[in-house]
Protein backbone atom coordinates (compact mmCIF):
# COMPACT_ATOMS: atom_id res chain seq x y z
CA UNK A 1 0.00 0.00 0.00
CA UNK A 2 2.75 2.97 -1.43
CA UNK A 3 4.82 1.66 1.69
CA UNK A 4 1.87 2.38 3.93
CA UNK A 5 2.25 -0.66 6.14
CA UNK A 6 5.03 1.46 7.95
CA UNK A 7 2.58 4.55 8.51
CA UNK A 8 -0.26 2.46 10.21
CA UNK A 9 1.80 4.22 13.31
CA UNK A 10 2.32 7.19 12.02
CA UNK A 11 -0.85 8.40 10.04
CA UNK A 12 -2.84 7.92 13.65
CA UNK A 13 -0.21 9.42 15.54
CA UNK A 14 -0.08 12.74 13.20
CA UNK A 15 -4.22 12.80 13.46
CA UNK A 16 -3.39 12.65 17.06
CA UNK A 17 -0.72 15.26 17.22
CA UNK A 18 -3.39 17.33 15.05
CA UNK A 19 -6.47 17.45 17.51
CA UNK A 20 -4.27 18.06 20.41
CA UNK A 21 -2.45 21.26 18.37
CA UNK A 22 -6.02 22.35 17.85
CA UNK A 23 -6.86 21.77 21.53
CA UNK A 24 -3.88 23.52 22.62
CA UNK A 25 -4.46 26.47 19.61
CA UNK A 26 -8.41 27.50 20.84
CA UNK A 27 -6.95 27.44 24.67
CA UNK A 28 -4.07 29.95 23.31
CA UNK A 29 -6.40 32.08 21.78
CA UNK A 30 -9.05 32.34 24.13
CA UNK A 31 -9.02 35.88 24.37
CA UNK A 32 -9.38 36.65 21.21
CA UNK A 33 -12.82 34.39 21.29
CA UNK A 34 -14.39 35.75 23.88
CA UNK A 35 -13.78 38.98 21.94
CA UNK A 36 -15.27 37.73 19.20
CA UNK A 37 -18.67 35.88 20.77
CA UNK A 38 -18.42 38.50 23.62
CA UNK A 39 -21.89 39.96 22.17
CA UNK A 40 -24.07 36.97 22.43
CA UNK A 41 -26.55 38.10 25.72
CA UNK A 42 -27.48 35.02 27.64
CA UNK A 43 -30.76 35.07 26.24
CA UNK A 44 -29.37 34.43 23.07
CA UNK A 45 -27.52 31.17 24.62
CA UNK A 46 -30.52 30.00 26.36
CA UNK A 47 -31.95 29.66 23.05
CA UNK A 48 -28.68 27.77 21.87
CA UNK A 49 -29.02 25.72 24.29
CA UNK A 50 -32.60 24.79 23.41
CA UNK A 51 -31.71 24.25 19.63
CA UNK A 52 -29.14 21.70 20.86
CA UNK A 53 -31.30 19.80 23.46
CA UNK A 54 -33.97 19.61 20.34
CA UNK A 55 -31.21 18.74 17.78
CA UNK A 56 -30.47 16.02 20.42
CA UNK A 57 -33.65 14.26 21.71
CA UNK A 58 -34.81 14.25 17.47
CA UNK A 59 -31.42 12.54 16.73
CA UNK A 60 -31.66 10.13 19.14
CA UNK A 61 -35.55 9.50 19.75
CA UNK A 62 -36.84 9.64 15.78
CA UNK A 63 -34.56 7.55 13.65
CA UNK A 64 -33.50 4.57 15.24
CA UNK A 65 -29.97 4.45 16.28
CA UNK A 66 -27.67 2.35 14.36
CA UNK A 67 -25.76 1.29 12.12
CA UNK A 68 -26.43 1.31 8.04
CA UNK A 69 -23.21 1.08 6.24
CA UNK A 70 -21.47 -2.36 6.39
CA UNK A 71 -18.81 -2.90 7.22
CA UNK A 72 -17.43 0.33 6.55
CA UNK A 73 -18.89 1.57 10.52
CA UNK A 74 -17.28 -1.77 11.93
CA UNK A 75 -13.99 -0.57 10.26
CA UNK A 76 -13.86 2.45 11.86
CA UNK A 77 -14.83 1.30 15.15
CA UNK A 78 -12.19 -1.55 14.71
CA UNK A 79 -9.89 0.78 13.62
CA UNK A 80 -9.97 3.03 16.70
CA UNK A 81 -9.82 -0.36 19.28
CA UNK A 82 -6.47 -1.27 17.04
CA UNK A 83 -5.43 2.67 18.11
CA UNK A 84 -6.16 2.39 21.45
CA UNK A 85 -4.51 -1.15 22.31
CA UNK A 86 -2.06 -1.04 20.34
CA UNK A 87 -1.03 2.19 18.64
CA UNK A 88 -1.96 1.73 15.02
CA UNK A 89 -4.22 1.47 12.59
CA UNK A 90 -4.44 -1.95 11.84
CA UNK A 91 -5.04 -2.76 7.95
CA UNK A 92 -7.56 0.13 7.80
CA UNK A 93 -6.99 1.76 4.48
CA UNK A 94 -9.83 4.65 5.05
CA UNK A 95 -9.23 8.08 6.40
CA UNK A 96 -8.08 8.49 9.80
CA UNK A 97 -10.26 11.41 11.13
CA UNK A 98 -13.10 10.00 12.92
CA UNK A 99 -11.67 6.09 14.59
CA UNK A 100 -8.96 8.61 16.48
CA UNK A 101 -12.20 10.29 17.63
CA UNK A 102 -13.82 7.44 18.75
CA UNK A 103 -10.83 5.94 20.18
CA UNK A 104 -10.90 9.00 22.18
CA UNK A 105 -14.37 8.18 23.45
CA UNK A 106 -13.71 4.63 23.44
CA UNK A 107 -10.73 5.62 26.20
CA UNK A 108 -13.47 7.33 28.30
CA UNK A 109 -16.76 5.84 27.72
CA UNK A 110 -15.44 1.70 26.71
CA UNK A 111 -15.53 -0.17 23.45
CA UNK A 112 -18.75 -0.69 22.36
CA UNK A 113 -20.55 0.17 19.03
CA UNK A 114 -23.11 1.85 21.12
CA UNK A 115 -20.28 4.57 22.00
CA UNK A 116 -19.53 5.13 18.58
CA UNK A 117 -22.95 5.56 17.73
CA UNK A 118 -23.89 7.76 20.40
CA UNK A 119 -21.13 9.84 19.83
CA UNK A 120 -22.22 10.79 16.37
CA UNK A 121 -25.40 11.69 17.44
CA UNK A 122 -24.05 14.07 19.96
CA UNK A 123 -21.38 15.65 17.31
CA UNK A 124 -24.37 15.52 14.67
CA UNK A 125 -26.19 17.62 17.42
CA UNK A 126 -23.49 20.10 18.04
CA UNK A 127 -23.12 21.22 14.43
CA UNK A 128 -26.24 23.46 15.16
CA UNK A 129 -23.89 25.17 17.78
CA UNK A 130 -21.25 25.26 15.70
CA UNK A 131 -23.01 26.86 12.69
CA UNK A 132 -24.56 29.36 14.80
CA UNK A 133 -21.17 30.52 16.09
CA UNK A 134 -19.72 30.50 12.44
CA UNK A 135 -23.09 32.81 10.89
CA UNK A 136 -22.74 35.22 14.09
CA UNK A 137 -19.15 36.12 13.18
CA UNK A 138 -20.82 36.76 9.46
CA UNK A 139 -24.30 37.87 9.96
CA UNK A 140 -24.79 38.47 13.58
CA UNK A 141 -27.21 36.63 16.56
CA UNK A 142 -30.66 36.99 14.62
CA UNK A 143 -29.47 35.04 11.23
CA UNK A 144 -27.34 32.49 13.83
CA UNK A 145 -30.30 31.60 15.42
CA UNK A 146 -32.08 30.98 11.87
CA UNK A 147 -29.33 28.78 10.86
CA UNK A 148 -29.01 26.64 13.86
CA UNK A 149 -33.13 25.92 14.47
CA UNK A 150 -33.25 25.31 10.74
CA UNK A 151 -30.37 23.54 10.56
CA UNK A 152 -31.54 20.69 13.49
CA UNK A 153 -34.53 19.77 11.91
CA UNK A 154 -33.41 18.76 8.76
CA UNK A 155 -34.31 15.13 7.80
CA UNK A 156 -31.39 13.52 6.68
CA UNK A 157 -29.09 15.30 8.82
CA UNK A 158 -31.07 13.58 11.92
CA UNK A 159 -30.89 10.21 10.14
CA UNK A 160 -27.38 9.71 9.64
CA UNK A 161 -26.06 11.53 12.88
CA UNK A 162 -28.12 8.78 14.19
CA UNK A 163 -25.33 6.06 12.72
CA UNK A 164 -21.52 5.33 13.23
CA UNK A 165 -20.28 6.35 9.32
CA UNK A 166 -18.08 9.55 9.22
CA UNK A 167 -20.76 11.98 7.85
CA UNK A 168 -21.90 13.81 10.60
CA UNK A 169 -18.83 13.78 12.35
CA UNK A 170 -17.16 15.20 9.58
CA UNK A 171 -19.73 17.35 8.93
CA UNK A 172 -19.18 19.14 12.43
CA UNK A 173 -15.18 19.20 12.17
CA UNK A 174 -15.87 20.99 8.87
CA UNK A 175 -17.92 23.68 10.34
CA UNK A 176 -15.38 23.91 13.21
CA UNK A 177 -12.54 24.47 10.08
CA UNK A 178 -14.85 27.27 8.64
CA UNK A 179 -15.88 28.76 11.70
CA UNK A 180 -12.17 28.64 12.65
CA UNK A 181 -11.50 30.93 9.42
CA UNK A 182 -14.55 33.20 9.41
CA UNK A 183 -12.73 34.63 12.87
CA UNK A 184 -9.22 34.80 11.52
CA UNK A 185 -10.99 36.70 8.37
CA UNK A 186 -12.41 39.37 10.84
CA UNK A 187 -9.86 39.10 13.39
CA UNK A 188 -6.15 38.77 11.17
CA UNK A 189 -4.24 37.67 13.98
CA UNK A 190 -1.38 35.20 14.12
CA UNK A 191 -2.76 32.80 16.66
CA UNK A 192 -6.00 32.71 15.02
CA UNK A 193 -4.84 31.67 11.54
CA UNK A 194 -2.47 28.94 13.56
CA UNK A 195 -6.16 27.57 14.62
CA UNK A 196 -7.97 27.46 11.54
CA UNK A 197 -5.10 26.05 10.04
CA UNK A 198 -5.26 23.26 12.57
CA UNK A 199 -9.19 23.17 12.19
CA UNK A 200 -8.71 22.33 8.41
CA UNK A 201 -6.09 19.76 8.63
CA UNK A 202 -7.79 17.88 11.24
CA UNK A 203 -11.11 17.96 9.47
CA UNK A 204 -9.16 17.31 5.86
CA UNK A 205 -8.52 13.98 7.74
CA UNK A 206 -12.19 12.75 8.08
CA UNK A 207 -13.04 12.19 4.75
CA UNK A 208 -10.97 12.54 1.53
CA UNK A 209 -13.70 15.48 -0.19
CA UNK A 210 -12.47 17.50 2.67
CA UNK A 211 -9.18 18.28 1.15
CA UNK A 212 -10.76 20.69 -0.75
CA UNK A 213 -11.27 22.84 3.10
CA UNK A 214 -7.21 24.01 2.01
CA UNK A 215 -8.01 25.40 -0.92
CA UNK A 216 -11.03 27.19 0.02
CA UNK A 217 -8.74 28.53 2.99
CA UNK A 218 -6.74 30.18 1.12
CA UNK A 219 -8.81 31.41 -1.28
CA UNK A 220 -10.43 33.04 1.75
CA UNK A 221 -7.24 34.81 2.19
CA UNK A 222 -7.71 36.16 -1.41
CA UNK A 223 -11.50 36.98 -0.90
CA UNK A 224 -11.26 38.97 2.07
CA UNK A 225 -7.88 40.44 1.31
CA UNK A 226 -5.96 39.54 4.82
CA UNK A 227 -2.41 40.07 3.12
CA UNK A 228 -0.48 37.57 2.13
CA UNK A 229 3.08 37.36 3.35
CA UNK A 230 5.56 35.47 4.87
CA UNK A 231 4.39 35.85 7.78
CA UNK A 232 0.93 34.75 6.60
CA UNK A 233 2.50 31.81 4.75
CA UNK A 234 5.04 30.00 7.06
CA UNK A 235 2.10 28.67 9.16
CA UNK A 236 0.88 26.98 5.98
CA UNK A 237 3.16 24.15 7.03
CA UNK A 238 1.30 23.05 9.63
CA UNK A 239 -1.04 21.46 6.96
CA UNK A 240 2.06 19.09 6.08
CA UNK A 241 0.83 16.92 9.68
CA UNK A 242 -2.25 16.07 7.48
CA UNK A 243 -0.24 14.38 4.26
CA UNK A 244 0.18 10.80 5.55
CA UNK A 245 -3.19 10.60 5.83
CA UNK A 246 -3.76 12.27 2.41
CA UNK A 247 -1.24 9.64 0.87
CA UNK A 248 -3.37 6.84 2.35
CA UNK A 249 -6.55 7.87 1.16
CA UNK A 250 -5.68 8.77 -2.51
CA UNK A 251 -4.69 5.21 -2.88
CA UNK A 252 -7.35 3.75 -1.23
CA UNK A 253 -9.95 6.15 -3.99
CA UNK A 254 -7.90 5.88 -6.70
CA UNK A 255 -6.65 2.06 -6.62
CA UNK A 256 -9.87 0.73 -8.11
CA UNK A 257 -11.96 1.06 -11.28
CA UNK A 258 -15.13 2.13 -9.14
CA UNK A 259 -17.46 1.96 -12.25
CA UNK A 260 -16.39 -1.42 -13.30
CA UNK A 261 -16.73 -2.87 -9.70
CA UNK A 262 -20.34 -1.20 -9.16
CA UNK A 263 -21.33 -2.23 -12.76
CA UNK A 264 -20.10 -5.86 -12.85
CA UNK A 265 -17.66 -5.16 -15.69
CA UNK A 266 -20.55 -4.10 -17.92
CA UNK A 267 -19.06 -0.36 -17.86
CA UNK A 268 -16.13 1.83 -17.59
CA UNK A 269 -14.69 4.79 -17.36
CA UNK A 270 -13.15 7.53 -15.01
CA UNK A 271 -13.65 7.38 -11.19
CA UNK A 272 -13.65 11.20 -11.82
CA UNK A 273 -14.69 13.09 -14.97
CA UNK A 274 -17.10 15.87 -16.51
CA UNK A 275 -19.19 13.22 -18.38
CA UNK A 276 -20.05 12.33 -14.59
CA UNK A 277 -20.77 16.01 -13.50
CA UNK A 278 -23.07 16.36 -16.29
CA UNK A 279 -25.39 13.19 -15.58
CA UNK A 280 -24.68 13.14 -11.43
CA UNK A 281 -25.86 17.16 -11.47
CA UNK A 282 -28.83 16.30 -13.86
CA UNK A 283 -30.19 13.08 -11.89
CA UNK A 284 -29.05 14.10 -8.13
CA UNK A 285 -29.44 17.81 -8.24
CA UNK A 286 -32.99 17.69 -8.61
CA UNK A 287 -33.32 14.56 -6.08
CA UNK A 288 -30.91 16.59 -2.87
CA UNK A 289 -33.74 19.59 -3.54
CA UNK A 290 -36.49 17.57 -3.56
CA UNK A 291 -39.02 16.97 -0.56
CA UNK A 292 -37.73 13.91 0.60
CA UNK A 293 -34.96 15.13 2.20
CA UNK A 294 -35.21 18.97 2.53
CA UNK A 295 -38.63 20.85 3.71
CA UNK A 296 -39.65 23.09 0.76
CA UNK A 297 -39.56 26.16 2.63
CA UNK A 298 -35.80 25.71 3.37
CA UNK A 299 -35.11 25.50 -0.39
CA UNK A 300 -37.19 28.53 -1.54
CA UNK A 301 -36.08 30.60 1.48
CA UNK A 302 -32.08 29.52 0.17
CA UNK A 303 -32.61 30.86 -2.93
CA UNK A 304 -34.15 34.10 -1.87
CA UNK A 305 -30.42 34.06 0.47
CA UNK A 306 -29.02 33.90 -2.80
CA UNK A 307 -30.58 37.09 -4.18
CA UNK A 308 -30.48 39.14 -0.47
CA UNK A 309 -26.72 37.80 0.44
CA UNK A 310 -24.92 39.18 -3.34
CA UNK A 311 -23.58 41.98 -2.11
CA UNK A 312 -22.36 40.93 1.38
CA UNK A 313 -18.75 40.23 1.15
CA UNK A 314 -19.11 36.77 2.75
CA UNK A 315 -20.88 35.73 -0.35
CA UNK A 316 -18.37 34.62 -2.97
CA UNK A 317 -16.79 32.60 0.24
CA UNK A 318 -20.36 30.79 0.75
CA UNK A 319 -20.79 30.00 -3.16
CA UNK A 320 -16.98 28.69 -3.58
CA UNK A 321 -17.51 26.63 -0.67
CA UNK A 322 -20.84 25.05 -2.17
CA UNK A 323 -19.18 24.51 -6.04
CA UNK A 324 -15.79 23.60 -4.47
CA UNK A 325 -17.99 20.54 -3.06
CA UNK A 326 -19.99 20.43 -5.21
CA UNK A 327 -17.07 19.90 -8.12
CA UNK A 328 -15.79 17.01 -6.17
CA UNK A 329 -18.76 14.99 -5.50
CA UNK A 330 -20.71 15.60 -8.67
CA UNK A 331 -16.95 15.09 -10.83
CA UNK A 332 -16.97 11.57 -8.98
CA UNK A 333 -18.39 8.15 -9.93
CA UNK A 334 -20.14 8.56 -6.19
CA UNK A 335 -18.58 4.83 -4.83
CA UNK A 336 -15.21 6.28 -5.59
CA UNK A 337 -15.70 8.43 -2.05
CA UNK A 338 -18.56 5.70 -0.88
CA UNK A 339 -22.13 6.49 -0.91
CA UNK A 340 -24.87 8.92 -2.41
CA UNK A 341 -27.30 10.37 -0.47
CA UNK A 342 -25.26 11.35 2.64
CA UNK A 343 -22.94 13.51 0.52
CA UNK A 344 -26.27 16.09 0.41
CA UNK A 345 -25.09 17.12 3.86
CA UNK A 346 -22.13 18.59 2.94
CA UNK A 347 -24.44 21.10 1.62
CA UNK A 348 -26.27 21.96 4.21
CA UNK A 349 -24.24 24.37 6.41
CA UNK A 350 -24.35 26.64 3.32
CA UNK A 351 -27.75 26.39 2.48
CA UNK A 352 -28.37 26.81 6.20
CA UNK A 353 -26.11 30.20 6.04
CA UNK A 354 -28.28 31.10 2.68
CA UNK A 355 -31.50 30.49 4.10
CA UNK A 356 -30.96 32.71 7.16
CA UNK A 357 -29.79 35.51 5.04
CA UNK A 358 -33.34 35.08 2.55
CA UNK A 359 -35.68 34.26 5.97
CA UNK A 360 -33.50 37.51 7.72
CA UNK A 361 -34.02 39.37 4.89
CA UNK A 362 -38.28 38.65 4.51
CA UNK A 363 -37.48 39.63 8.58
CA UNK A 364 -36.61 42.71 7.80
CA UNK A 365 -39.46 43.92 5.39
CA UNK A 366 -42.18 42.58 6.95
CA UNK A 367 -40.71 44.49 10.29
CA UNK A 368 -40.67 47.50 8.16
CA UNK A 369 -43.99 47.06 6.82
CA UNK A 370 -45.73 46.02 9.81
CA UNK A 371 -44.04 44.87 12.84
CA UNK A 372 -41.57 43.34 15.10
CA UNK A 373 -44.16 41.00 16.48
CA UNK A 374 -45.53 39.83 12.83
CA UNK A 375 -41.99 39.76 11.36
CA UNK A 376 -41.24 37.18 14.54
CA UNK A 377 -43.90 35.09 13.76
CA UNK A 378 -43.18 34.75 10.39
CA UNK A 379 -39.94 33.33 11.24
CA UNK A 380 -41.49 31.15 13.65
CA UNK A 381 -43.88 30.02 10.82
CA UNK A 382 -41.48 29.00 8.63
CA UNK A 383 -39.62 27.16 11.04
CA UNK A 384 -42.49 25.16 12.42
CA UNK A 385 -43.54 24.67 8.79
CA UNK A 386 -40.13 22.00 9.12
CA UNK A 387 -41.85 20.20 11.36
CA UNK A 388 -43.99 17.20 8.93
CA UNK A 389 -40.82 16.17 7.25
CA UNK A 390 -39.08 15.44 10.31
CA UNK A 391 -40.79 11.97 10.46
CA UNK A 392 -38.80 11.07 7.05
CA UNK A 393 -35.61 10.44 9.23
CA UNK A 394 -37.56 7.50 10.47
CA UNK A 395 -37.86 5.81 6.72
CA UNK A 396 -34.73 6.48 5.63
CA UNK A 397 -32.05 3.37 5.32
CA UNK A 398 -34.11 1.55 7.50
CA UNK A 399 -35.05 -1.68 8.21
CA UNK A 400 -34.78 -4.79 10.97
CA UNK A 401 -31.76 -6.70 9.22
CA UNK A 402 -30.23 -3.13 10.48
CA UNK A 403 -31.24 -3.00 14.18
CA UNK A 404 -30.02 -6.67 14.60
CA UNK A 405 -26.59 -6.68 13.03
CA UNK A 406 -26.18 -3.04 15.38
CA UNK A 407 -27.03 -5.14 18.29
CA UNK A 408 -25.64 -8.53 17.69
CA UNK A 409 -21.65 -8.39 18.71
CA UNK A 410 -22.34 -7.01 22.47
CA UNK A 411 -25.57 -10.18 22.71
CA UNK A 412 -22.95 -12.50 21.00
CA UNK A 413 -19.82 -11.43 23.52
CA UNK A 414 -22.38 -12.02 26.12
CA UNK A 415 -23.70 -15.17 25.31
CA UNK A 416 -21.09 -16.72 23.75
CA UNK A 417 -18.50 -18.86 26.02
CA UNK A 418 -14.81 -17.81 25.67
CA UNK A 419 -13.54 -21.55 24.40
CA UNK A 420 -16.01 -21.07 21.48
CA UNK A 421 -14.28 -20.17 18.37
CA UNK A 422 -16.32 -18.28 15.39
CA UNK A 423 -16.11 -18.66 11.68
CA UNK A 424 -16.99 -15.62 9.94
CA UNK A 425 -17.49 -14.03 6.40
CA UNK A 426 -16.66 -10.71 7.51
CA UNK A 427 -15.03 -11.06 11.11
CA UNK A 428 -14.68 -7.16 11.48
CA UNK A 429 -18.59 -6.89 12.31
CA UNK A 430 -17.82 -9.12 15.58
CA UNK A 431 -13.96 -8.05 16.38
CA UNK A 432 -14.55 -4.58 16.01
CA UNK A 433 -15.56 -3.85 19.57
CA UNK A 434 -15.77 -7.51 20.82
CA UNK A 435 -12.70 -9.57 22.16
CA UNK A 436 -15.02 -12.78 20.66
CA UNK A 437 -12.49 -15.24 19.35
CA UNK A 438 -13.19 -14.82 15.06
CA UNK A 439 -11.19 -16.11 12.09
CA UNK A 440 -11.86 -15.30 8.87
CA UNK A 441 -14.27 -17.90 6.89
CA UNK A 442 -12.39 -17.15 3.48
CA UNK A 443 -9.09 -18.79 5.14
CA UNK A 444 -10.30 -21.40 7.19
CA UNK A 445 -12.12 -22.62 4.37
CA UNK A 446 -8.95 -23.11 2.33
CA UNK A 447 -6.50 -24.00 4.73
CA UNK A 448 -6.10 -27.56 5.98
CA UNK A 449 -3.08 -26.83 9.32
CA UNK A 450 -5.36 -23.30 10.11
CA UNK A 451 -8.50 -25.88 10.25
CA UNK A 452 -6.89 -28.31 12.15
CA UNK A 453 -5.04 -25.77 14.99
CA UNK A 454 -8.57 -23.84 15.42
CA UNK A 455 -10.14 -27.09 16.01
CA UNK A 456 -7.98 -28.69 18.37
CA UNK A 457 -7.54 -25.37 20.68
CA UNK A 458 -11.08 -24.21 20.87
CA UNK A 459 -13.81 -26.82 22.84
CA UNK A 460 -17.14 -25.03 19.83
CA UNK A 461 -16.58 -23.79 16.42
CA UNK A 462 -19.97 -21.17 15.60
CA UNK A 463 -20.11 -20.07 11.96
CA UNK A 464 -21.34 -17.00 11.35
CA UNK A 465 -23.15 -15.61 7.73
Amino acid sequence: MIGLGTMHHWIPLFAALNLVLFVLLAVYSRKYLRAVFSGIDNRAWLIVILIFALALALRLFVPPVQHIIYIDEQWYMEAAKSILYHGHQGYYPKSIGWPVIIAVAFLFFGISNYVALYLSVFLGALTAVALFLAVYVLQGRRAALISAAAFALLPLHIRWSASAETNAASLFFVVIAVLAAFIYFRERKTPLLWLALAATAFAAQFRPENYVLILLLFMGLLLFKTGISLKTLLPWLLLLIALPNLLQVLHFSMSEQWIENDSGGKMSGSNWSLHNLYLNTARYLPEMLSRQYLPAAFVLFTAIGLYAGRKQDYFSYLLLWFMLFWAVYFTSWFQTLGGRTRFYLSFYPVMAMLFACGVDYVYGFLRKAMNKPAATAFVMLVLVSFLPQIGNAEQIQAGPERALETFIPEMAEKDIPDNCVIIANLPTILQSTTNLNVYDARYFAYDKRKQDNILSRYGCVLFFD
